[in-house]
């Protein structure tokens, strides 16, 4: 994402929990067979392939993503977390 390539995953492990719709596509899998995950996949390459605005609007989004999967940014956001708790219930 840090090159602005859009990220094409499936919906298992942590790819699919760092990828929304502005920075890539998460292919659903559940309920579905290998062939139908495979022609999933090759639908979303065609219709980005296809569509030179949305790709581009994909790779902004991933250039700008990636930014918040930093280490500083995760334990910025957790100790965030920690305070706005804290100031809660004190």
């Amino acid at each position: 994402m840090s090159f602005g390539v859009p990220v094409l995953c499936l919906d298992l492990g942590g790819p699919a929990m760092s990828v929304d719709n502005n920075c890539g596509r998460v292919i659903p899998t559940a309920d579905r067979s290998e062939k139908e995950v495979v022609q999933l996949i090759a639908e979303c390459l065609s219709a980005l392939l296809s569509d030179p605005s949305a790709l581009e609007s994909l790779s902004r989004g991933a250039r700008s993503h990636v930014t918040s999967l930093t280490w500083q940014a995760v334990v910025a956001r957790t100790y965030d977390s920690i305070t706005a708790f804290q100031s809660a219930h004190h």
